[in-house]
């Protein structure tokens, strides 16, 4: 099984190789069209020049306003004319997907640790929660486009808690145990409560970088517009609202109407297709 598991993370990396690649080839895409706009508008640019230049020289050996009003003309046409715009390598969600992920999507709870060793390679998402929050490059770049998708329709969103390392997690862990042994659980109460809504350190989607709690961690962001934007729009960028209402039994964790899973757009759309969680999801993949 630990064989297994780390094989999945290695292919996941292997993949995020693969997509660094394919965005640093898009770059110098992008880099090379710059470059002959800007080529292109200094050869219009000096032909606009020779063209005055031309005409003004026609007026003064000719003495006619004709040839500078013939100039002005052109000049306006050419200048009318703008150069194609660089292509952003941003696809429309819906005539073509790059959230795609070949691989069986990391499966992390309390039965499949983090393997030891895994360090994301992590990406900046914006501030949140009095400090910059990041997430694992791939599920960063998703979050960006689909936070600024929502922005577009008027929809706002905030990082609140994306990649935690694993004394934060620790940390964290550590306080909420406390938090309910001062209430007066038992200790085996207060870890089993803890861990409804704290992973296990090593056990955390967070740790890996590929989940974001949106908006604070409040059952109420279930009523939100941002809420039901994300429930309508959030498969196609390849996430996932990680644990249902419904899913305790199975997911070992509360409901989390604010934790937001990446696991790219092909298997999010089948999850969400069947209505099931990740964990019955990978376990259907393993029994194929």
């Amino acid at each position: 099984m630990a064989y297994m598991r780390n094989k999945i993370f290695e292919q996941y990396q292997s993949g995020a190789r693969q997509h660094r690649r394919r965005r640093s080839v898009k770059s110098r895409r992008r880099r090379r069209l710059r470059a002959l706009i800007i080529l292109a508008m200094f050869l219009v640019a000096a032909l606009i020049v020779g063209l005055i230049a031309w005409g003004l020289i026609h007026l003064l050996r000719n003495g006619s306003g004709g040839a500078v009003a013939s100039t002005a003309a052109s000049s306006a046409t050419l200048t009318a004319t703008s150069p194609a715009q660089p292509d952003t390598g941003q696809t429309v969600p819906g005539t073509g997907n790059p959230y795609y992920e070949p691989g069986t999507p990391p499966l992390i709870n309390r039965d499949n640790h983090i393997p030891e060793g895994y360090a994301p390679e992590l990406t900046n998402v914006g501030y949140g929660n009095g400090r910059e929050q990041q997430m694992e490059a791939r599920a960063a770049s998703a979050y960006l486009d689909m936070v600024a998708a929502a922005a577009s329709d008027g929809i706002g969103m905030s990082p609140y808690s994306g990649y935690r390392s694993h004394e934060r997690q620790q940390n964290n862990y550590n306080a909420a145990i406390q938090s309910y042994l001062v209430q007066g659980y038992s200790q085996a109460e207060a870890e089993a409560q803890t861990q409804l809504y704290y992973a296990i350190p090593g056990t955390s989607e967070h740790e890996a970088g590929l989940a974001m709690d949106i908006d604070g961690t409040n059952e109420s962001f279930a009523n939100t517009p941002a809420f039901q934007w994300l429930r309508e729009n959030a498969a196609g960028f390849g996430f996932i609202m990680r644990y249902g209402k419904d899913d305790t039994d199975i997911t070992h964790v509360a409901y989390e109407p604010w934790h937001w899973r990446y696991v790219g757009a092909n298997h999010a759309a089948e999850i969400v297709r069947q209505g099931i969680t990740l964990e019955e999801y990978v376990a259907g993949l393993a029994g194929r």
